[in-house]
């Protein structure tokens, strides 16, 4: 009763710590299940991205460690940076006006592209919906 979204906890365990047991032949689990339940409400918080969560699953099963101490030194902790994320995205969109045309011509994956520059420059400092919704904004704002 450590957390009750009982979805995301299931599907967390049945992927991740599964994988886990079967790459590594583990014949019991050796994470704590409070500390489990603290790092699927983490990730159910956007404190910390579900790959970024699988990763301290990852270092919790082979090291042991409490999740956010883990996402601490890790540097895996999202703060969201609204002046960063504008102020990234303003310069993606002004360096690449070629690419922007493209997208208004048709080709929408250029949204894609845009979204994964930001998402590997913003690690840490946004989250993938912070910066989809600030693209949008963007975007349109440059539509012609």
């Amino acid at each position: 009763k450590a957390y009750p979204e009982y979805k995301n906890t299931a599907n967390m365990f049945l992927t991740e710590i599964m994988r886990r047991i079967n790459e590594t032949h583990a014949e019991e689990i050796t994470i704590n299940p409070v500390d489990f339940a603290e790092l699927i409400k983490m990730i159910d918080d956007k404190k910390v991205n579900r790959n970024d969560g699988k990763t301290i699953i990852r270092i919790m099963f082979e090291e042991g460690g409490k999740p956010m101490d883990i996402a601490e030194k890790n540097g895996f902790i999202v703060k969201e940076d609204s002046g960063a994320i504008e102020g990234f995205i303003t310069q993606l969109l002004d360096s690449k006006p070629d690419l922007l045309e493209q997208y208004f011509n048709g080709k929408t994956n250029m949204f894609g592209f845009f979204m994964g520059q930001a998402a590997k420059e913003l690690k840490g400092k946004a989250t993938p919906a912070s910066i989809k919704a600030c693209l949008e904004e963007q975007i349109e704002k440059r539509r012609k």
